[in-house]
């Protein structure tokens, strides 16, 4: 086979070329040389990576697959992660150099090292997680077999979850005028908005959450609310992690079973509840509505962490608000233990009015 190889080789001007058919596969290319004895080692190089069936994706780098991948690409916030993040770290990489844990091959970077490097800088499990789905699609657009390394490949790639610290919470009186002012930042959609903006508050519920619920997660006849976080999953299975998800449950509160009754019943289990154009434009619809409100610096996570603080703050236990809220640790809900100052306050406001007056002690 080797000689067979060889033999089709040939002179084009001043360079070698090769012209050869493999597997019913035609391969014409540039040995990029004018020396034979140069030119017969690339060959056979090319024909072992031919023959492993990474030949194309030798001859590409990432710049290449990340122009095939924009072709498609409709998120924003994608091709902000490209032009932020991954661009920096894997531009100008031959898409043989990406390995997915380190190596020592000369100009070689990993998805670990970058997993890694973007964790110093601060970025989110969640963050993090995106920016891995993109690069892996990226990469799928040239080697449609790639994976990301999981947890299971190295305990690097475990995602960490840095302490994140509850700004001072929204008030009740907050969160119904933001939910009123945004029917006025959305015209044809403000309603929608409203419903989905007063759910987040009073189940603690992510906007996707809300948006991609059906038919089939509501229960009409005891009101609860049974659906798997999206964020969750989409954290599992860049971890790779295969086990199965946990269902999470939530009792309704009454201004809740007030707007879903007023939902009618769909016929199919699987028809969205919430007809709106996307999670970006809910969350920009709010974003408008509390700078209108005189709240710049809130946007629509703040109803999640809302839910969070007014439950711990009005005496719920710990472990009922873990399960409510999805967390897979106590320390995540411990984090709502200090977000509302006035609940102490209102302890030491006990012992005001009562009890001897400071002249009284200083008499005494």
């Amino acid at each position: 086979m080797a000689r067979n190889i060889a033999d089709s080789i040939y002179m084009r001007g001043d360079v070698w070329w090769a012209r050869f058919t493999h597997k019913g596969f035609r391969y014409h290319f540039s040995l990029d040389t004018n020396q034979k004895d140069e030119a017969l080692p690339k060959l056979y190089q090319a024909f072992a990576l031919i023959e492993k069936g990474e030949y194309f994706k030798s001859t590409k780098d990432f710049e290449f697959a990340k122009e095939l991948y924009l072709q498609g690409c409709k998120s924003e916030r994608n091709k902000s992660i490209i032009r932020t993040h991954l661009d920096g770290f894997f531009g100008g990489k031959m898409l043989t150099e990406i390995h997915k844990t380190p190596s020592n091959e000369p100009g070689s970077i990993s998805v670990v090292d970058y997993k890694l490097f973007r964790e110093t800088q601060g970025a989110k499990a969640s963050t993090l997680s995106k920016e891995l789905r993109c690069l892996r699609d990226i990469i799928r657009c040239v080697d449609s077999t790639w994976e990301n390394p999981t947890w299971q490949d190295t305990q690097d790639m475990i995602l960490q979850n840095r302490e994140e610290k509850i700004k001072v919470p929204l008030e009740l009186e907050e969160v119904h005028k933001v939910c009123s002012l945004v029917i006025k930042t959305s015209k044809a959609f403000g309603l929608e908005y409203l419903k989905i903006g007063l759910i987040a508050a009073h189940t603690s519920m992510r906007l996707k959450d809300i948006v991609l619920l059906q038919e089939q997660n509501i229960d009409r006849r005891i009101w609860k609310i049974s659906f798997y976080q999206n964020k969750v999953e989409n954290l599992r299975k860049t971890m790779g992690i295969k086990s199965k998800p946990k269902l999470v449950t939530v009792d309704m509160a009454d201004i809740v079973i007030e707007i879903f009754k007023a939902i009618p019943q769909k016929l199919s289990r699987e028809a969205l509840l919430f007809q709106v154009p996307s999670t970006k434009a809910v969350s920009t619809a709010f974003q408008r509505a509390f700078n209108l409100a005189g709240m710049p610096g809130f946007s629509f996570v703040d109803f999640r962490h809302f839910f969070g603080s007014y439950a711990v703050a009005g005496g719920g236990d710990l472990n009922t608000i873990k399960e409510l809220m999805g967390h897979a640790n106590i320390k995540t809900t411990e984090k709502y233990l200090h977000a509302y100052d006035r609940s102490k306050k209102q302890v030491i406001n006990m012992f005001n009015g009562s009890g001897p007056k400071v002249d009284q002690i200083c008499k005494g």
